[in-house]
């Protein structure tokens, strides 16, 4: 079979397709400003997302809504657009001169075509925000395992989203001992330097021989002895005939529909009813030591993909907001848009931690997966009973009129501060 890459070196291809894809988007009437916003996911990058918003872009010039006096420089007409685009299959006519609210159509763009910072690997580091909170909340529960440092983990996926989780693991001082890919991966009990692994990757487009680990197959990094799995690759990773190997204490989602609905019933098993075939060179995990004291019951800990890896989507809600909403300045700075990732995947963490506990107590065996559901559907059920009362034009016209930030990223983070000042006069 021929390599895409080699045949599409300068990308022309990749970028036709994705132009036609957005234009089709647009003319079929799947997308338009007031509907949900596509964005990139395996395989698909900030180029093929900036190809996917000119041609979005190219079809609503085509269409009338964007005109020529919306331009920095006026096309004259549809026919001059494609011929733009006929003699440079590469460029980008209509981002080169539009700079309205309609250029968020489309999230994960780069940052010179409207894309947000936080959005490259938002779906992994907010995973690691997800989990850090919850071991600060839940830490009665888990005595020895507390917090991150010598936390054994193994990682299946080493793509956009187990890569940053990963990284963020490694400076969090985790032992992550195993990361696998499409190839296979690579293990070494004594943890694995991430930042130079990355680097092998990059250069040889495999975590696999990298120097100083061993070799192993993906089934083999799902079944190690390690406190933490996370499954950042493809669906159902985790199914019926491996889920009673599966032995970590702590299983994060960060791909959706990562198990089986049978899987999920055996994960949710107390661990000492799993089978227990040791891994050879495999590191003793920590669970062994104070599963036995959790109020779980030595039950896994998952941290489900509909809350876990919702990072990715609260950065393509930011980059939006980015977008069609005006801005202070300040927001583009990296480091702010980080901190509202942070505070938002926190938040969250805080809302399915107090409803499971609340919950727990009507019935002791819910999972973690039925509780972010019943949040869900009460969330959606209390937008859809306020539809009538949001202005029409907030989402659609009149987009000058709308706040200067964007509201549901601020409230959450307003409602958490109050939280943790009631928390502290409490104290």
């Amino acid at each position: 079979m021929p390599d895409i890459k080699e045949l599409d070196k300068e990308g022309i291809e990749k970028a036709r397709i994705a132009r036609d894809y957005g234009y089709q988007q647009i003319m079929s009437g799947i997308l338009d400003i007031s509907k949900d916003k596509p964005a990139g996911d395996q395989n698909v990058g900030s180029f093929d997302c900036d190809y996917m918003e000119e041609g979005a872009l190219e079809a609503l010039y085509e269409k009338g809504i964007i005109a020529d006096a919306d331009l920095s420089e006026p096309l004259g007409s549809v026919e001059e657009l494609r011929r733009l685009v006929q003699q440079n299959p590469l460029s980008t006519p209509m981002l080169d001169r539009y700079d309205g609210p309609h250029l968020g159509l489309v999230t994960g763009k780069s940052l010179e075509r409207g894309g947000a910072f936080v959005r490259t690997g938002a779906t992994g580091r907010g995973i690691f925000y997800c989990a850090e909170r919850h071991l600060e909340l839940m830490r009665d529960e888990f005595a020895e395992v507390s917090n991150f440092k010598d936390m054994t983990v193994s990682i299946h996926g080493a793509g956009k989203v187990g890569a940053s989780y990963a990284l963020m693991l490694y400076n969090a001082g985790a032992k992550v001992v195993s990361l696998t890919d499409i190839d296979g991966g690579v293990f070494n009990p004594d943890g694995l330097n991430i930042l130079e692994l990355l680097k092998h990757r990059e250069k040889t487009g495999s975590v696999v021989h990298f120097p100083g680990a061993r070799n192993i197959t993906n089934e083999e990094g799902l079944e190690l002895n390690v406190d933490r799995i996370a499954l950042c690759a493809t669906e159902d990773v985790i199914h019926i005939q491996n889920a009673d190997k599966i032995k970590a204490a702590f299983e994060d989602d960060g791909a959706n529909g990562a198990a089986t609905p049978e899987a999920s019933t055996e994960l949710n098993k107390p661990l000492a009813e799993r089978e227990r075939s040791d891994y050879p060179e495999s590191p003793k995990p920590q669970w062994l030591r104070c599963s036995r004291r959790t109020k779980s019951g030595g039950r896994c800990q998952r941290l489900t993909g509909i809350w876990a890896n919702s990072g990715g989507v609260i950065g393509s809600y930011l980059e939006k907001a980015f977008n069609l909403l005006k801005q202070p300045e300040e927001f583009k700075d990296p480091v702010v848009q980080e901190e509202m990732l942070r505070e938002l995947m926190r938040a969250t963490t805080d809302d399915v931690i107090e409803e499971h506990r609340r919950l727990k107590t009507q019935k002791p065996d819910i999972t973690f997966a039925q509780v972010c559901r019943i949040l869900a559907i009460r969330r959606l059920a209390k937008a859809e009973s306020q539809r009538e009362e949001v202005p029409r034009r907030y989402f659609v016209e009149g987009l000058e009129e709308t706040p200067a930030h964007s509201p549901v990223a601020f409230e959450v983070i307003e409602q958490r501060q109050r939280r943790q000042e009631a928390m502290a006069q409490a104290a």
